[in-house]
């Protein structure tokens, strides 16, 4: 071997050695953000991780988990946007209830109850009297029916 091709050896093993060295910090900054994406756990996140390292061995993990985070707020949205209608219109219609009220009548001023009979954790009956709880944001209503599946009472505390 001569001069220039012992040169050219170990100019070629250096730059191998810090090709090597910059693979092996390549993969200990995607760890490393990898890891920093889990605990922040944000779609944002995942996006930003997908977005710097897109052929990372975590980025069908990290679709995975955006779009499930996604799907969960989506759902909290409209369970958020459902619970303040059903507020409103508890709001709007709890002065027009009137005592002989019948459940159905109660039911379509202000939505949808689950009934309970007294002393009993079976649903509402004919023959037994029974009550209503709503808990809604900070507000609890409270409605009560006689054996016939009439309003004796509500009122609402908060």
């Amino acid at each position: 071997m001569n001069q220039v091709s012992v040169k050219q050896c170990r100019r070629g093993a250096m730059i191998a050695l810090g090709l090597g060295a910059a693979l092996t910090l390549a993969g200990c900054a995607e760890l490393s953000a990898w890891n920093r994406v889990k605990a922040e756990n944000t779609p944002v996140a995942y996006d930003q991780f997908l977005a710097q390292f897109p052929a990372s061995a975590h980025a069908g993990e990290a679709k995975t988990t955006r779009n499930q985070l996604l799907a969960q707020q989506k759902e909290r949205a409209k369970n958020e946007r459902e619970s303040a209608q059903r507020r409103e219109n508890v709001a709007l219609n709890w002065a027009k209830l009137k005592t002989g009220m019948t459940v159905n009548e109660v039911e379509t001023l202000i939505g949808p109850m689950k009934i309970k009979s007294a002393g009993t954790q079976q649903s509402f009956q004919n023959g037994k009297a029974g009550a209503a709880t709503l808990k809604l944001g900070c507000d609890l209503y409270t409605l009560e029916f006689d054996e016939n599946r009439r309003l004796t009472n509500w009122q609402r505390t908060q």
